[in-house]
């Protein structure tokens, strides 16, 4: 008859130690979880935001990876970072997100038209599937997706594998709760309700696998000239636990950001809806 034995303990703790090192191993590999091809990072040129979202030998956006944003200034966000990466961008336009591409103006914020391969898509779904396609395809620099409506963490965790699987970058553009907000009741005042800003609160709160979550809100400055436009930039979450926000310009001249110092001409522009990243 086998005889079970009870194990004997460990009395310097070795097996909590192991566990630990295993668990610091899981949040080591979470962190950097993206393909060798993808090791890079895309960098904004501004320190006080690259640094956290990256370690300091490569400060910036990692590619290889999914990136949620949302707000007035998404898709020129998107536009932005997409064209600092050098080949085709494939870019899913939703018919119902309520906004028609225009490829031309995208080479205000450095993304040259010539690059572009536009899908026109009829339905959420479809720009989700063209989105998975297209990160699986290598020669792709980047996949933008323009979403008119809330995608679930399962949705978010394909496009997430895709990304890592190829080290292509995707953006996903949410204008589903842009949406929501323009067609409430308090669209015409210049404050959301508290009941209204906890839903969106809530929303921006929503499981994603997403590597990070931004929004880009029109915000206010006297100072800026009409080739440039100042936005109050939110890192929602990064995976590597970096937030923040800060007041931003971007200057379609010099193809470059700058901050904005945190006084009367900088503050969010009170006209401006508030929108959070879903």
């Amino acid at each position: 008859m086998l005889r079970s034995e009870t194990p004997k303990r460990d009395p310097s703790g070795g097996s909590a130690k192991k566990l630990a090192g295993l668990r610091e191993e899981l949040r080591r590999i979470e962190r950097s979880g993206w393909s060798e091809r993808a090791g890079k990072t895309i960098a904004l040129g501004l320190p006080e935001i690259d640094g956290l979202l990256s370690d300091q030998t490569s400060p910036g956006l990692r590619t290889g990876c999914l990136h949620e944003f949302a707000g007035e200034g998404a898709e020129a966000f998107a536009a932005i970072l997409s064209g600092r990466l050098k080949g085709p961008v494939l870019w899913c336009a939703d018919a119902l997100a309520g906004s028609e591409l225009y490829p031309p103006g995208l080479a205000a914020f450095g993304l040259d038209y010539r690059r572009l391969i536009v899908v026109r898509c009829r339905k959420p779904r479809e720009v989700l599937a063209a989105m998975e396609d297209g990160l699986r395809c290598r020669v792709l620099a980047a996949v933008v997706g323009e979403l008119s409506a809330a995608m679930d963490l399962t949705a978010s965790r394909r496009l997430q594998l895709a990304a890592e699987s190829s080290g292509v970058t995707g953006f996903l553009v949410q204008s589903a709760w842009r949406d929501q907000i323009s067609k409430s009741p308090s669209a015409g005042r210049q404050k959301t309700t508290g009941t209204e800003r906890y839903g969106l609160e809530m929303q921006a709160k929503a499981p994603s696998a997403a590597f990070s979550r931004w929004s880009a809100d029109a915000a206010r400055n006297k100072d800026s000239a009409a080739s440039s436009m100042t936005w109050r930039l939110s890192l929602h979450r990064c995976r590597n636990g970096g937030s923040g926000a800060w007041t931003v310009k971007w200057d379609a001249k010099a193809y470059r950001f700058s901050l904005v110092a945190e006084t009367a001409n900088g503050q969010a522009d009170p006209s401006a809806r508030q929108r959070l990243v879903g």
